[in-house]
């Protein structure tokens, strides 16, 4: 790929402007060139990535109709980490906490995509119809029913992790008590 300095930039947008503007200088048609050239790699590159991006996009596509429940499942994964360490960024922490990131990964994963996937069904099931009446009685009843309900599955999640581990802890020291060897 040929690279155009500077000053080889600013003459050609000069004398553009210049042809442009009425002027008539001749314009130099090495540096020209030399951008048609770079310009010209520089497409066949976005060209070839946004194949590659289309045809990952039709892949998971693809996947996700094959198997919704599953790919939800990564998707809640995926979007519930990069969450918890958004959230990490935005309150300043030092040094990440990577297995709260990947509690609620597991949260979301495990936890909220199954209940809203089934949900979801049941609701089209109940409503078929695409009228949009019938779209804004899905949502009144989304929000209605399962706003709240996806709440607190939200929360009792994130707090399961917790007792689990203090009750992990509690065994633990318990089980260190009693194997205690006494000196005396």
């Amino acid at each position: 790929m040929i690279r155009l300095d500077n000053n080889q930039v600013y003459q050609c947008v000069t004398l553009c402007l210049q042809r442009l503007l009425g002027a008539s200088p001749r314009f130099p048609f090495e540096a020209f060139s030399n951008y048609i050239i770079s310009n010209f790699s520089l497409q066949v590159l976005v060209f070839v990535f946004s194949m590659a991006a289309a045809s990952l996009v039709i892949r998971v596509q693809a996947y996700a109709t094959r198997h919704p429940l599953l790919f939800n499942m990564k998707l809640y994964f995926a979007l519930y980490g990069v969450g918890d360490l958004s959230r990490q960024t935005i309150q300043g922490v030092k040094t990440y906490d990577y297995g709260s990131a990947f509690r609620m990964s597991i949260v979301g994963s495990c936890l909220l995509a199954p209940s809203f996937f089934q949900w979801y069904r049941f609701l089209d099931k109940a409503l078929p119809a695409t009228a949009l009446s019938t779209a804004v009685c899905k949502a009144l009843a989304d929000q209605a029913v399962m706003g709240s309900v996806g709440v607190v599955l939200f929360f009792v999640g994130k707090y399961m992790y917790t007792v689990t581990s203090l009750m992990f802890a509690a065994i633990n020291f318990a089980c260190l008590r009693q194997s205690r060897v006494r000196w005396d």
